[in-house]
């Protein structure tokens, strides 16, 4: 196997949103919380932007620090952890971690 490094001094910051969803499990998840609705406001706020290159985005499955009240967010650089992360977090998560980017 060929180990091929990738350039990543163009990304200014890389977003991870859990949507993963449990099957046959009594246990919440992050797709029952409203994830999907997250992921799609950050994107198409990036989208607006024309940032898609710059700030990447990622669906994940299961980050660990599941919970019923909303989706689970880490925000790079800065190893910065949400947990319960609601459509109405996403405008503080932007002025807060992506905004300063787009200037």
């Amino acid at each position: 196997m060929s180990v091929n490094k990738i350039n990543t001094s163009g990304r200014l910051a890389h977003v991870l949103v859990c949507v993963n969803q449990r099957r046959d499990s009594n246990l919440p998840c992050c797709a029952d919380a409203g994830a999907e609705e997250v992921y799609q406001l950050l994107r198409a706020w990036i989208e607006d932007r024309g940032m898609l290159a710059k700030i990447w985005l990622t669906r994940t499955e299961c980050l660990g620090w599941c919970t019923a009240r909303g989706a689970t967010v880490v925000i790079n650089p800065g190893d910065h952890w949400y947990r319960a992360v609601t459509a109405d977090d996403v405008p503080t998560l932007i002025e807060r971690h992506l905004a300063p980017l787009a200037t």
